[in-house]
């Protein structure tokens, strides 16, 4: 059965073959006609909702509910989701934005409409938390990883407040509610994902996603927990879910399994689903992202070249444009959040480097400093060590052309006095501080051969990591001062491949002047040189 043809089956179905260790092959459960899986039951509820029961060997049962809402209700859902101002954008560890867009719904959050500022200030104020007023809490809301979702009332969206209460007395709730609340998630186009995880961070007993919209077919995966050996029987599943059907993950399901959406990168459709969770309610006293729409508006005003109106659902640009040189605003030694240079176009959202295979790269995040991986740290020069998907192609090509790289190193870089100092640690998990420009002037393969060429794929079960050898630019003055002084060739460590018509991209401060400027600023009385010597493999 092709995967394109997702009207034809519900889902897809393998076992673990525990002689082999290896899945078997792929099994279609047919939407229609004879059960060709035991395990797989059709039923019809006593309210006449279908239902397809798929028992997993981890002792949980997949339920799948075909067209849960019909396709005349369809679009006034989709049109709600799509003209939602509430969708938040949120910010996963290492400054990394979460690859959708999406905001927590609560019947419990209501209470906050009453509430005036002055109220919560005097809460804040004497110390009263997560204070419950008629049993409702007014801080309800979400936990994962490093997110925090405060919970927006759910009769600001009257039509998902109505289908909430529909389920949850389909699902025999309590109070006819879903305790954790209703997640609204827009994934913008194919390269908006969620990897793999459980939903078990509040103990959830019951987890239903409706998908409201999906015009082209995006299998949701579900295997075995990676913290639980493999066994005999064990399964993997694809769902091909359309509009208007339904999945429920229950409490066994998320201890024994978990689940993903994985990219499409050639798909241009947007996917919108709505969350319905039951579990265990806590609070949230911040919530730790930002408003898509007041972010949009904050970064046309700020922003000149931001001149055309934004729709906040629009699909995230992926290749962000390629910058080469300075940037103006951001001096060298200038310190900024992850956030702050993505929006001044300092580099783009993403770790490690900036820039693609075909331009190249215009900036490198230096965060790491992994001495196993034979990454070094000078401040004059760095040693950075990446593998083709990490960026080597782009790399290859600055090394090849001798464009200048920005070069930003993290507060969370590891055994290196040239690291910034965090002093917002408490709001922000690193800051950057940008150093100037440099120059690639030696790449080493694998073996710690010098080579011109780029990393290949993955070879066996390894991919090849390669080492740039990066050297900070001089000055202008650095510059005529070595050219009328040098009477012998260029020698590495002495502003190789640099002469005075390359001015555009040389540095403001030399290396010297900007690192005293950087201790000085940091507190510290007697100032320590950087050292000159270059590091590389066939060198001392």
């Amino acid at each position: 059965m092709n995967a394109k043809e997702p009207n034809r089956f519900i889902s897809r179905f393998r076992t673990w073959d525990s002689e082999a260790q290896e899945f078997r092959e792929w099994i279609n459960v047919p939407e229609k006609g004879k059960e060709i899986i035991p395990q797989t039951t059709w039923s019809t509820s006593a309210s006449g909702v279908k239902v397809v029961k798929i028992k997993l060997k981890r002792g949980s049962v997949l339920k799948v509910f075909p067209a849960l809402v019909s396709p005349g209700d369809l679009p006034a859902l989709q049109k709600t989701m799509a003209t939602c101002q509430l969708y938040r954008q949120y910010t996963l560890r290492g400054g990394i934005k979460e690859p959708r867009v999406h905001v927590l719904l609560s019947s419990d959050a209501n209470l906050l409409k009453s509430i005036t500022p002055s109220i919560i200030d005097i809460d804040t104020k004497t110390n009263i938390k997560n204070k419950q007023i008629n049993g409702r809490k007014s801080k309800l809301g979400y936990r994962y990883h490093c997110v925090k979702m405060r919970a927006q009332p759910l009769d600001l969206v009257p039509s998902f407040q109505e289908l909430s209460t529909k389920f949850a007395r389909m699902m025999s709730l309590p109070d006819e509610k879903w305790n954790i609340g209703v997640d609204l998630i827009v994934y913008r186009d194919g390269n908006d994902s969620m990897g793999f995880h459980s939903d078990d961070n509040q103990g959830e007993t019951s987890v239903l996603a409706l998908v409201v919209e999906c015009k082209e077919a995006r299998p949701v995966y579900i295997r075995p927990h990676r913290n639980v050996a493999r066994a005999e029987g064990d399964e993997e599943v694809q769902l091909f879910v359309r509009q208007g059907d339904a999945y429920e993950l229950d409490a066994g399901c998320q201890a024994g399994y978990e689940h993903s959406l994985p990219k499409r990168a050639q798909s241009k459709e947007r996917r919108m689903v709505a969350i319905f969770k039951q579990g265990i309610p806590t609070t949230v006293d911040e919530d730790s992202g930002v408003c898509v729409v007041e972010n949009t508006n904050a970064s046309m005003n700020r922003y000149p070249w931001l001149k055309k109106k934004v729709d906040p659902l629009k699909p995230a640009n992926r290749r962000a444009p390629v910058t080469f040189g300075h940037i103006s605003g951001f001096a060298e030694g200038s310190i900024a959040s992850r956030m702050k240079l993505y929006l001044g176009r300092m580099c783009n959202d993403q770790r490690g480097v900036s820039g693609n295979v075909t331009l190249g790269v215009d900036a490198l995040v230096f965060s790491r400093n992994d001495f196993t991986l034979g990454e070094k740290d000078g401040f004059y020069w760095l040693c950075y060590v990446c593998k083709r998907s990490e960026g080597g192609g782009g790399l290859n090509l600055s090394y090849l052309t001798g464009k200048p790289v920005r070069v930003l190193r993290s507060s969370n870089l590891k055994a290196s006095r040239f690291a910034p100092l965090n002093k917002d640690a408490k709001s922000i998990a690193a800051c950057y501080r940008y150093d100037g420009l440099y120059t690639i002037i030696k790449v080493y393969d694998t073996e710690g051969r010098a080579t011109h060429e780029a990393p290949g794929p993955k070879s066996g079960d390894k991919h090849p990591q390669f080492t740039y050898v990066l050297q900070r630019n001089p000055t202008v003055k650095e510059v005529y001062e070595y050219e009328f002084t040098a009477n012998e060739p260029y020698q590495l460590g002495e502003f190789a491949y640099f002469s005075s018509d390359e001015s555009a991209n040389c540095n403001v401060k030399s290396a010297t002047e900007l690192w005293n400027e950087i201790q000085i600023s940091g507190g510290v009385s007697e100032l320590q040189d950087i050292p000159r010597k270059l590091y590389g493999p066939d060198w001392e």
